[in-house]
């Protein structure tokens, strides 16, 4: 995941781009997937000062590592933290 804007605890989100690499199940098996446009934001959903959640969302999918105008349908919706 890369962003540009600082993002803080419960703010506004960023604008983001990304990487996924699709797990062993399901469609796109094992695939490393770039998203093109995304968001991402900070959050502590159980007010923990040592737990930190960073919920995002990719969009505008496509195979990587080279954006071929194939789109993939869909979004990818998870979190990352630490």
């Amino acid at each position: 995941m890369e962003w540009s804007t600082a993002v803080h605890v419960n703010g506004a989100p960023s604008a983001a781009t990304g990487t996924f690499l699709m797990p062993y199940e399901g469609p796109q098996v094992s695939d490393p997937i770039c998203a093109a446009d995304g968001t991402i934001s900070e959050s502590d959903l159980d007010e923990d000062p040592f737990t930190i959640n960073y919920p995002f969302t990719l969009r505008m999918l496509e195979l990587c590592p080279n954006f071929t105008g194939a789109k993939l349908a869909g979004s990818i919706d998870s979190c990352v933290g630490n």
